[in-house]
């Protein structure tokens, strides 16, 4: 397709400036550029559209780009399918270019004024295709204002409706539940808001509790963009290991938002829950009886009631013995397990359950009471390396020294203790 022939174009701002649109051309009239902003006013944080059109008299050789420097206080995100060819006649003349659209995001309140921006067309002269970079000043304001109600709040989502989905794992039915030392609760946040950046929603407040251990995921932020249609999304997951028996209670979350549709100050809840959590229950030590038998009938049959028993009860004590070493051989196998698959997370789950069935006092830090009772710097050690692990988001920790000492001092425990006797004098 041949193109006329161009000539190199002058660029200058011109100062006419219409109600709602800017528009700037050059001294041939060749290039011309118009923008808008659309609310003039608005909330912090909810959505405004900047449009700028770049057209011509002449012809486009190339796609024409547009660079906009960082504007303070505002979040801009362009939206690549509403950028479009554009035909308009202004003046009896006709232009032809494209149409840029950005959606933008005050984030504080006060006057926001657009920088000035670079241009960037290809035409045609002479000597063959010909690169221009344009600065054009943009005189687009925009006013943002808090909404009524919200001078004191921190953080504040404008948005005609806010979705808060909440999903536990295990699942749970009540705000009130009972579990056991070792286990671990997922909490899953979702925020979804139309017409609001995913990077606008506030992170959610973490919970810190002595002995319920928290295990935050790195949040999850999309943004969907189709036209002028934005839906903004938040995941935050958060795991909770239950690492001292104990009462506790995550409290409840209120997140302020404004409808932008009623115009009204609104909050979404995520409700509180109620966690018991209970230690594996220890056998309690036999009390000593100082009762005297008032008979000698009495204590002849306690006496051979007990010698009857007395099989049974050795054959019964053989059995949970050996039933009480399988149950920490599973538990212990559930150990290595996480530690060769080298998921520090598991693999303290894992140790913490293995712990309580050993019967070891957790106190303040289970962790430490382990190291405490086995007298392992080597273990002090890679159980402080496994803890730093379980925080960090992306961790390469790898479980097979820890599993390697954890082996140890299993095999010192279970081994036999022969006291040493005495043998009496010879005469």
């Amino acid at each position: 397709m041949p193109f006329p022939h161009g000539r190199r174009i002058g660029l200058f701002v011109s100062a006419l400036v219409c109600l709602l649109w800017g528009e700037w051309g050059t001294a041939q009239e060749s290039l011309r550029v118009r923008a808008a902003v659309s609310p003039e006013k608005c909330f912090v944080g909810q959505k405004f559209l900047l449009t700028i059109d770049v057209m011509t008299t002449e012809f486009f050789t190339g796609q024409p780009a547009i660079q906009i420097p960082k504007i303070a206080a505002v979040a801009l995100l362009p939206d690549p399918l509403s950028k479009g060819p554009l035909t308009d006649t202004i003046q009896g003349t006709t232009y032809s270019g494209v149409s840029f659209h950005f959606v933008g995001f005050p984030l504080k309140p006060g006057q926001i004024e657009i920088p000035p921006c670079l241009i960037t067309t290809f035409q045609n002269d002479d000597q063959g295709r010909r690169l221009e970079k344009h600065p054009i000043m943009i005189p687009c304001q925009l006013e943002a204002i808090l909404p009524p109600g919200a001078e004191e709040l921190s953080s504040l989502i404008c948005t005609p409706k806010l979705e808060t989905t909440i999903s536990w794992d295990p699942p749970l039915s009540m705000d009130h539940v009972s579990v056991k030392l070792g286990d671990a609760l997922t909490r899953t946040v979702t925020l979804t808001a139309p017409d609001v950046l995913g990077m606008v929603l506030p992170p959610l407040p973490q919970v810190s509790l002595s002995g319920l251990r928290a295990y935050p995921a790195p949040a999850i932020v999309k943004d969907d963009l189709h036209e002028e249609d934005l839906v903004g999304k938040r995941v935050e997951t958060v795991t909770y290991v239950c690492q001292q028996p104990g009462h506790y209670e995550l409290p409840e979350i209120l997140i302020p938002w404004y409808d932008t549709r009623n115009h009204l100050l609104r909050q979404a809840k995520i409700p509180r829950l109620i966690i018991d959590v209970t230690a594996p229950p220890v056998a309690a030590a036999s009390p000593s009886s100082s009762a005297h038998g008032k008979g000698t009938t009495f204590w002849l049959a306690f006496m051979g009631s007990v010698l009857a028993l007395n099989g049974m009860a050795l054959v019964l004590r053989k059995r949970l013995h050996v039933f009480a070493r399988s149950r920490e051989q599973l538990l212990f196998s559930a150990v290595g397990q996480a530690c060769h698959s080298n998921r520090p997370r598991d693999a303290a789950q894992a140790i913490l359950k293995w712990i309580a069935e050993l019967g070891i006092d957790p106190g303040a830090s289970p962790f430490a009471s382990l190291s405490a009772n086995t007298s392992s710097p080597k273990l002090t050690c890679e159980l402080q390396c496994l803890d730093e692990a379980t925080i960090a988001p992306d961790s390469d920790w790898q479980g097979g020294p820890l599993w390697h000492e954890l082996k140890q001092i299993r095999r010192k425990r279970r081994q036999p203790r022969f006291h040493s006797m005495e043998l009496p004098q010879l005469n």
